[in-house]
């Protein structure tokens, strides 16, 4: 038989030897909405206030559920997004394409990153800690924003991976560890509440 979203599964039967199948309905899926064409950069779903707000970045293009709100500087390379919540309680989303940086504070409404500190070019994995923003630039290097404010950054506010000779490649965090994961190596950091202007985190040796 020819199954349309549609998947058999065959269970035991507890009184025989013989099987009991089962025929199951699969959900379907159908076109949300249409994009521009163009090479695929990054994907995010921002759930504001219960409302799925799905970020699509194609070329230089930047929508929102289908339509475009700002067009980026750049057209090629991965586009990051994190989620920012400052201890005031105000949540905003932020976006990195390697070279800017912007801070959504609504699905429609952005603000650029201007502040002179900001870290360009960069790896495009923003990581939220405990009110900082953490990028990796440079060869080694993870900057963080100011505390509780993405859009504004620190000279001298970071801390190098340095304990392998290679260079970052990316950025990720599990629990409340940053890794900074390298050519040939992983470091870990953790927030270890230093003072500014220094960066908070420090190796976990």
């Amino acid at each position: 038989a020819r199954l349309l979203n549609m998947m058999v599964e065959s269970l035991p039967s507890p009184i025989s030897e013989n099987k009991r199948y089962f025929v199951k309905s699969r959900p379907g899926m159908g076109v949300q909405y249409t994009l521009t064409t163009g090479v695929p950069r990054g994907l995010f779903n921002w759930i504001v206030g219960g409302v799925s707000n799905v970020f699509s970045v194609i070329g230089s293009n930047v929508s929102v559920n289908g339509s475009n709100v700002i067009t980026l500087a750049t057209t090629t390379g991965r586009v990051g997004f994190t989620e920012f919540v400052a201890s005031t309680g105000v949540v905003s989303l932020v976006m990195v394409d390697g070279t800017n940086g912007y801070v959504f504070s609504n699905p429609t409404t952005s603000t650029q990153i201007t502040d002179v500190n900001f870290p360009s070019p960069h790896l495009p994995y923003p990581i939220f800690l405990d009110g900082y923003l953490v990028l990796g630039a440079g060869t080694e290097d993870l900057h963080n924003s100011d505390l509780d404010n993405p859009a504004a950054w620190t000279n001298n506010s970071f801390i190098s991976a340095e304990m392998y000779p290679d260079s970052l490649t990316c950025l990720t965090k599990n629990n409340n560890y940053i890794y900074a994961v390298g050519t040939n190596s992983i470091e870990y950091f953790y927030d270890a509440g230093n003072a500014p202007p220094y960066s908070p985190l420090s190796r976990n040796d």
